[in-house]
């Protein structure tokens, strides 16, 4: 009995595809702590952004251009993206398990599945975050010549380390939604399997790519928040704004777009089905009547209003895999802003 208890244990356990990278080692150590885990980053976000605080301070920097919101936003930045892939790690791992009854695959393989979801291959990691730091990191002194820096460039040594500091975090963060929404997209792909009687573990992972998005998105509205007075018409800014809500745009679609191709079919065939038996009851009352067998009349238009009323719940059934309020809130987090703004511009154009 204990030896097939251990088999069965064993059977259950993750093949691991790979080690873990530095981000899930983070991760790891973060949820160890005796403290909630969102906690440590906004102690992280106050540390960081005291430490350049401190070196501006002892170079001088605030007796000649005072305090500005970028010398807080960028340190902010770091420890932002960090816990934000920490959510999204929490969030894909409760929504594996809203998704389970989706998947076709025993235990073992789901565990597989919930690790490569949550988990970062970690040479791979390692070796984007190195090369990509070091070759943009002139790239992202030109850009930030560019924008309001509030004095972090009369600091050398300091606007080096917080560029440093932010594209240690950065480039893993893009891999991050890369690496994890490729793997919920062939999650749908090749494991999940539609009921339509119960969708609803198809919808489950759609709070990841909304979370996802809704992250993406503030931090566009941070980067705005933190350059108060700027040029909307700099190249600069123009590009990274639409950037990144073309950015939050992709990794809320792409990943669904194999459920929703699931649940189309799926769908489309549960449609065909009812049509062919109600053409079948309908042909068979059209025979009772015929034949005066009006003792049939009655069960076969049950039948009849049974599939109508099975008709009507599949047409009503959603074939984009989003939870309710999803994509409401996330279209009023984008579009609300954006259209306030476009008022303000237009009341200002009107009162000159």
């Amino acid at each position: 009995m204990e030896a097939a208890i251990e088999r069965q244990a064993r059977a259950a356990e993750p093949e691991v595809p790979y080690a873990p990278s530095w981000v899930d080692h983070l991760t790891g150590w973060v949820d160890r702590l005796p403290v909630p885990w969102w906690l440590f980053y906004v102690l992280l976000a106050a540390v960081l952004s005291g430490l350049v605080a401190l070196g501006l301070w002892r170079a001088g920097v605030y007796a000649v251009v005072g305090f500005h919101p970028m010398q807080v936003w960028l340190p902010t930045l770091a420890a932002y993206l960090l816990g934000l892939m920490h959510a999204m790690d929490r969030a894909a791992a409760a929504a594996m398990r809203r998704f389970r009854p989706a998947f076709r695959g025993d235990e073992s393989e789901f565990s597989t599945a919930v690790y490569r979801v949550t988990t970062l291959p970690g040479r791979r990691t390692l070796v984007i975050t190195a090369v990509f730091t070091v070759l943009t990191i002139p790239l992202g002194r030109y850009e930030m010549s560019q924008i309001q820096t509030g004095g972090l460039e009369l600091v050398p040594s300091v606007f080096l380390a917080v560029l440093a500091v932010l594209y240690v975090v950065s480039y893993p963060f893009f891999y991050h939604i890369w690496h994890q929404f490729r793997e919920i997209h062939r999650l749908h792909r090749d494991w999940a399997e539609v009921r339509l009687s119960n969708i609803r573990p198809m919808y489950a992972l759609s709070r990841v790519t909304g979370l996802a998005a809704l992250g993406v998105v503030l931090n566009n509205y941070g980067w705005f928040l933190a350059q108060p007075g700027a040029d909307l018409n700099n190249p600069v800014t123009i590009f990274e704004s639409l950037f990144n809500f073309g950015i939050a745009l992709v990794v809320f679609v792409w990943p669904l777009w194999s459920a929703h191709r699931l649940l189309a079919e799926a769908k489309e065939r549960g449609l065909i089905r009812v049509a062919a038996r109600k053409e079948t009851a309908r042909g068979q009352l059209h025979e009772a009547v015929d034949a005066g067998q009006l003792e049939r009349v009655d069960p076969l238009n049950k039948v009849l209003g049974a599939l109508e009323a099975e008709n009507g719940e599949l047409t009503k059934v959603a074939t984009w895999p989003w939870a309710p309020g999803t994509l409401r809130g996330l279209l009023g987090t984008v579009l609300l802003p954006i259209a306030l703004w476009l008022i303000q511009r237009l009341l200002g154009s009107l009162l000159q």
